[in-house]
């Protein structure tokens, strides 16, 4: 009695099995990628840079010493970023810099400054935060990006910017 009901179990839980692995197609015969970009664009099927659904933003990549550092999805007109991707890799974990050597560059221990990759109109400037009550907050953080200076610089962009407050 015993190993019939164990026969019985064994084939019920096979036949499960076997009929949860089927074919789930809706016989359509649509192979289409529904999350796919709709245009080619530089690192979009990477995993990280979400969809994008549309074409109100600008699109730049950072690399450093061939490297992707981080992707920013910018729009001009509201002076911030959608998004900001990136990843962690065995490459870009390495510390290699310390924020503290920012103190004997040119920038005297504050490397903030605009994105290069964006004209003058269409980016943030320092001076749209002196005085706003604001602080600058990173997206793409500097303590992740210790693995070159060019890296770490480039997580001061403001385009990798977002207004916070301090003391919250």
């Amino acid at each position: 009695m015993f190993l019939k009901k164990i026969h019985t179990f064994i084939f019920i839980l096979a036949t499960a099995l076997v009929s949860s692995c089927s074919n789930d197609s809706d016989g359509s015969g649509s192979s289409q990628n529904s999350n796919r970009n709709p245009q080619v664009i530089q690192n979009a099927g990477n995993l990280e840079i979400p969809r994008i659904d549309d074409n109100a933003g600008k699109i730049i990549s950072h690399y450093a010493s061939g490297i992707l550092n981080y992707t920013v999805d910018w729009h001009a007109d509201k002076k911030h970023s959608r998004w900001v991707a990136f990843t962690f890799t065995a490459e870009n974990s390495k510390q290699n810099w310390n924020r503290n050597n920012w103190n004997n560059t040119e920038w005297k221990g504050d490397p903030f400054q605009p994105d290069p990759a964006l004209s003058a109109g269409e980016r943030t400037e320092l001076s749209d935060f002196k005085g706003s009550g604001y602080d600058r907050g990173h997206l793409c953080a500097s303590a992740d990006r210790l693995n070159s200076k060019d890296c770490n610089e480039q997580t001061f962009y403001l385009s990798n910017m977002s207004p916070q407050i301090g003391r919250f």
